[in-house]
C-alpha cells in the first residue's frame, strides 16, 4: 500500500513538472547599458531586440535597460562589460580604436548599400568570416549578440547645398577621423567640435557644417540653427552598432537560452529591417515640417569621394597604427571586409 502510495505521489509531482513546463526554469535578470536615448531611432533597435530575448524566452530572461548614459558612460561600457558591472552593453567601435583594433577595419569604408537588407548583410557576413573581429570582443570578456545600423550621413549648413563643391571653405566637424580627412582632401576645413556643442558651434559660426547621421541632425535639433541638409544616402555609418553580452554570464546560460538570444537577433534585424526605411522618411518629414530644406548628393559627389587621395592616406596611417599596437595582419582583414562590402554593394547597382 506504500509503495503504491509513493508511485502515485512522484506520479503526480511529474505531472505537475511537466505541465507547469518552464515555471521551475531558473530565471535570469540582465542589465543594459546604452548611451542613447529610448525614444530615438536608436533606442527602437535595441528596445526590439531587449522584446524579442523577454518574449522568446517566455520571462525566463528579464533586461533592465539604462538609457542616455544613465549608469554608465558611452566610452565605458566596453570596460563595464568586461567587469561584469553590466550585463549587456553597447558599444560603438569608435569609441575604442586602441582595444577594438581590427573591428575599426569598418570604420573605412566610405560607400555603402542604401537598403537595410544588404547594409547588415554587410555586417553579418563580415561578423560570420572574419572571425577575427568577435575574438576581438572576446579578449575583453564579451561577445557581440546583436548589429544594427543608423541612417545614411548627411550635412547640415545655414547655407543651401546643391552638391560637395559647395563644401570647399566651409568649417565642417564630423566624429570620424577619416572622414575629417576626406573634408579636408574635398576643399572644407576641418573642425574638432565636441557634437555635445554642435549646436552652439554652428549658432556662432564657429562651424558651418556638420557630417552626421540624419537621425542625429534630428535628435540634437541642428536644423534650427542649420536648416539645410543635405542627405547622402550612400555615405553610411559603417562602424557597425553592437550590443554585447558579458562571457562569462552568457557561459553560465543553459544552451536553449544561448539558442534564444541567437533567434532574438534573428528577429530583431526582421523588425528593424522592415522600420529602417519608414524612420528615415518620417526623419525627413518631421524636419520638413519644421521648415527644414533637404537636397540629395547625386552619384557625380558620391564618385568624387571615393576617388580622393586622402581614402588610401587614410587605409595605409590604419593598417601601419593598428600594426604598431599588434594587431596581426591587419591588411588581409581589411582587404576581407572591402570584398564583402563590395559584394553587397553589387546588388544595388
Amino acid at each position: 500500500m506504500m509503495r503504491r502510495t509513493l508511485f502515485t505521489c512522484l506520479a503526480i509531482i511529474f505531472f505537475i513538472a511537466g505541465t507547469t513546463g518552464l515555471s521551475f526554469a531558473k530565471r535570469y535578470t540582465f542589465t543594459y547599458a546604452t548611451n542613447c536615448p529610448e525614444n530615438t531611432m536608436r533606442g527602437v533597435a535595441e528596445k526590439q531586440f531587449i522584446e524579442e530575448l523577454e518574449k522568446l524566452s517566455k520571462g525566463r530572461i528579464r533586461v533592465m535597460p539604462y538609457w542616455a548614459q544613465s549608469l554608465v558612460k558611452g566610452k565605458e561600457i566596453l570596460k563595464s562589460v568586461q567587469d561584469g558591472v553590466v550585463d549587456l552593453g553597447f558599444i560603438n567601435i569608435n569609441y575604442y580604436p586602441k582595444r577594438l583594433l581590427l573591428n575599426g577595419a569598418t570604420g573605412l569604408l566610405e560607400e555603402g548599400p542604401t537598403q537595410y537588407t544588404n547594409m547588415i548583410g554587410v555586417y553579418e557576413t563580415i561578423y560570420k568570416n572574419i572571425p577575427e573581429l568577435t575574438q576581438e570582443f572576446l579578449k575583453y570578456k564579451q561577445r557581440p549578440v546583436y548589429i544594427y545600423s543608423a541612417l545614411p550621413f548627411s550635412f547640415c549648413s545655414k547655407k543651401p547645398m546643391a552638391s560637395f563643391e559647395d563644401l570647399k571653405g566651409m568649417k565642417a566637424r564630423c566624429s570620424s577621423r577619416w572622414k575629417l580627412s576626406d573634408l579636408g582632401a574635398i576643399g572644407a576645413v576641418p573642425t574638432s567640435v565636441a557634437f555635445s556643442e554642435c549646436y552652439m558651434a554652428l549658432q556662432t559660426g564657429t562651424i558651418d557644417t556638420v557630417l552626421t547621421n540624419v537621425d542625429a541632425q534630428s535628435r540634437a535639433k541642428l536644423y534650427e540653427v542649420a536648416p539645410n541638409i543635405m542627405v547622402v544616402k550612400e555615405m553610411w555609418l559603417a562602424l557597425p552598432f553592437i550590443i554585447t553580452i558579458n562571457e562569462t554570464k552568457y557561459q553560465k546560460l543553459p544552451d536553449d537560452l544561448k539558442e534564444i538570444i541567437a533567434q532574438a537577433r534573428v528577429n530583431a534585424v526582421k523588425r528593424f529591417t522592415e522600420y529602417y526605411p519608414k524612420t528615415l522618411n518620417d526623419e525627413i518629414k518631421k524636419m520638413e515640417s519644421k521648415g527644414v530644406k533637404f537636397t540629395y548628393a547625386s552619384a557625380a559627389d558620391m564618385k568624387k569621394w571615393v576617388n580622393l587621395p586622402s581614402i588610401r592616406k587614410n587605409q595605409n596611417t590604419w593598417l601601419k597604427e593598428v600594426a604598431g599596437l599588434g594587431a596581426h595582419d591587419p591588411e588581409r582583414i581589411l582587404k576581407a571586409v572591402f570584398k564583402i562590402n563590395y559584394s553587397y554593394l553589387a546588388k544595388e547597382r
